[in-house]
């Protein structure tokens, strides 16, 4: 069960048949990750996602939803990640991004909340 106190949030996916259940976090190491990936302060990757920037590409919304499940899941790769936001869907992975990265941050009021422009990038 996700700890919202603890910035989870927990969400399920069918697949082949039966639900599989994940948590994100966006974590002290989730952050580093990102910030290492992206050569960028958090706060200006997820400015980047939610903004919709022009050369924002799948591969980072794919690398962000990786990181911010490695805390519970460490064992899922890219591919395993890309299948997971197939089921999702792009808005929906999006918006549970920016779910828990306003956990994450609950006193900045900039934090995306959906992080629809990354969905509106990727698709």
């Amino acid at each position: 069960m996700a700890n919202k106190q603890r910035g989870e949030v927990a969400f399920s996916v069918e697949c082949d048949g039966s639900a599989e259940r994940f948590t994100l976090r966006l974590s002290t190491n989730a952050m580093c990750e990102l910030e290492a990936a992206f050569n960028a302060s958090i706060q200006t990757v997820f400015a980047r996602l939610d903004a919709g920037e022009a050369g924002v590409r799948l591969t980072a919304l794919r690398t962000v939803m990786r990181d911010m499940l490695a805390d519970r899941h460490p064992d899922k790769t890219d591919e395993r990640t890309g299948e997971i936001m197939d089921a999702l869907g792009f808005d929906e992975a999006a918006r549970l991004i920016g779910e828990a990265a306003q956990l994450a941050f609950p006193e900045a009021k900039e934090t995306p909340g959906e992080l629809k422009g990354a969905a509106k990038a990727a698709a």
